[in-house]
């Protein structure tokens, strides 16, 4: 694995390898008098009656704004990847996998064979932050390296070119 660019190093100083926050970014300053009550009501079921918005927002405080000005410097195109990602007629492919495991290719050439083995083949290139070589995907799905080949080559044509 290649050493990390320097956008790469600011991503991983805000988020975990799942791309979720990081604690040392969001956690309370105590220097600044922040506080936090989830350290001691871990648990929703320990309060009394129902949550309230308010309890809400003191079990989880708002991201501070320096983390959001940060996350919002390391990724200026954020918002528009977010508004695409939920946009019916976007022209960009997606991959889901929370939930149902679907894919919305740029292309509407089907995949009418083996599609679930080429959303699995997808979703591991898509999991691995520096792809794989041809080498590695042949050894997670058993194969050799000429029906790898193909099998990237069809997800390829799949996805359009660029995506």
């Amino acid at each position: 694995m290649g050493a990390r660019g320097p956008e790469e190093e600011e991503r991983a100083a805000l988020t975990g390898s799942a791309g979720a926050g990081v604690a040392q970014a969001f956690a309370p300053n105590r220097a600044r008098g922040d506080r936090c009550l989830v350290e001691t009501n871990p648990a929703p079921s320990d309060l009394p009656g129902p949550l309230a918005l308010d309890d809400i927002e003191q079990l989880e405080p708002k991201i501070p704004e320096r983390v959001r000005a940060e996350v919002e410097s390391a990724d200026p195109d954020l918002d528009q990847d977010v508004r695409d990602r939920f946009a019916l007629d976007c022209d960009r492919p997606r991959l889901t996998l929370l939930g149902p495991v679907a894919v919305r290719p740029m292309t509407r050439a089907p995949i009418t064979k083996r599609k679930p083995f080429f959303i699995e083949v997808l979703a591991y290139l898509a999991l691995r932050e520096h792809g794989a070589t041809a080498e590695e995907v042949a050894a997670a799905f058993g194969h050799n390296l000429s029906t790898t080949r193909s099998s990237v080559k069809t997800v390829r044509d799949w996805l359009g070119v660029d995506p």
